[in-house]
């Protein structure tokens, strides 16, 4: 593939994902709830068995520990509601024998409520003021455990009892926990739950249980299988039930998802990734993509995702990611 195939296929997503992305917008939790990075986006958020460590770090702590560098991300998202919003952060394999990541997301604006009549404020922005997150992770030969949590300040929910009770900023912190093994050479498999004891900020946190795994098969493809279940987000997903009725059933119990996923080394410097995800407890369906632009040091990428299949007008952010290893 010479260079000027590759500013075709470039051209061609950069002009196709954002007139598909920025349509009217109903009936969805907002984007932000769901994302967890800039490559996150292309993958459904998948990858407990492995992923890139930046995802890792809410997906499956014990992931930081490869690779073995330091590596420092920053994604910008531009949802197709809601307020722009952009994620910081860095991975340090490097120190031994304990690796560490850290992410910070936050909003380029402030949180406005939703009013009647106010065409320029989304009822599915998030009301999530920052975002941070921290991993901790260790390998013991072939196996790696990661702890971690997510401190979370958000404007409480319209009719939630901290509205009606004067309070003006939630406050809380959700464990993450996490297990990353080696099964064969190019295979592992991975187990994680995120944001537990979560109970102030169940709205903005969702608690999510994630097994999978993770399988190279050559040094141009890897592919993955994610089983996530992840509770309900109050409010939010309510109406994305009821509005076009792009839901049908299961909105009473928490959503079990299974995710494939994979990426696909092209050339040297070309990296293509997609997804798909089937709900086995609704009607949801999802589907995901991006490019990735890669040398030894450094990776530009540019995502997309279309989080609710049946409901044409709900797409994921357009995101743009930056990666450099040190």
């Amino acid at each position: 593939m010479d260079l000027s195939s590759i500013r075709v296929i470039s051209s061609a997503l950069m002009l196709a994902v954002p007139m598909a992305a920025y349509g009217a917008d109903e009936g969805r939790i907002p984007d932000e709830f769901e994302v967890t990075s800039g490559l996150g986006v292309a993958t459904l958020n998948s990858g407990v068995g492995g992923t890139d460590s930046f995802t890792s770090i809410t997906v499956n702590p014990a992931g930081v520990t490869k690779p073995k560098s330091y590596v420092v991300h920053g994604a910008f998202h531009w949802p197709t509601a809601g307020r722009d919003y952009y994620q910081l952060g860095v991975v340090d394999a490097t120190m031994s024998p304990v690796s560490a990541g850290f992410s910070y997301t936050s909003s380029t604006e402030e949180y406005r409520y939703p009013v009647d009549g106010s065409a320029d404020i989304s009822p599915y922005d998030s009301p999530v003021s920052r975002r941070v997150s921290l991993a901790l992770a260790q390998e013991f030969e072939s196996v790696s455990i990661g702890i971690g949590g997510t401190y979370v300040e958000a404007k409480p929910s319209l009719d939630s009892v901290a509205y009606k009770q004067g309070e003006q900023h939630l406050k809380g912190v959700g464990l993450n926990i996490g297990l990353l093994g080696s099964v064969a050479p190019g295979w592992t498999v991975g187990a994680s739950v995120q944001n537990l004891a979560n109970k102030r900020i169940s709205d903005f946190a969702p608690r999510t249980f994630r097994i999978g795994t993770a399988y190279q098969f050559s040094q141009l493809f890897t592919g993955n299988i994610d089983l996530r279940q992840r509770d309900r987000v109050s409010g939010f997903e309510t109406n994305a039930g009821t509005i076009g009725g792009t839901i049908e059933r299961g909105m009473d119990k928490a959503e079990r998802m299974v995710i494939v996923s994979g990426t696909f080394q092209i050339q040297d410097y070309l990296k293509l990734l997609g997804s798909y995800g089937g709900s086995l407890t609704d009607d949801r369906s999802s589907l995901a993509g991006g490019v990735a632009l890669n040398s030894k040091n450094f990776s530009l990428a540019y995502t997309a995702s279309r989080p609710y299949l049946k409901l044409p007008t709900a797409h994921q952010a357009v995101t743009l990611n930056i990666e450099m290893a040190m």
